[in-house]
């Protein structure tokens, strides 16, 4: 049994090893095409980071009118809403409500 146990232990660690190697690889090789990747960039005159944004015409896009009216509407229906009116109704919770409502007047 105890020479079962050392192969196990024999193997996990040489998996772990190939394993390191292998991301080693990995690493090495994204890196080196990251580099070809800006090597090609710069070559081809991609240098300045305003080549891929839009103007500052396109980038202030307003909202307009009515979608900002219905916005509004939607913000004053919330702020009108009771928190008890959105609940189905339940005996059970109008008790609860009725002890916390005690406990907030005898405070």
């Amino acid at each position: 049994m105890f020479r079962l146990t050392q192969i196990l232990q024999n193997s996990l660690i040489r998996l772990g090893g190939w394993l390191d190697q292998f991301f080693n690889l990995m690493k090495n090789l994204f890196s080196w095409l990251k580099q070809l990747l800006i090597f090609l960039g710069k070559l081809l005159g991609f240098t300045d980071e305003q080549d891929f944004l839009e103007t500052n015409q396109e980038q202030s896009l307003k909202p307009t009118e009515k979608e900002v009216a219905v916005l509004s509407k939607a913000n004053l229906g919330l702020q009108g809403a009771d928190s008890t009116t959105r609940r189905r109704p339940d005996s059970k919770m109008k008790d609860f409500v009725k002890m916390a409502q005690q406990l907030k007047t005898s405070r």
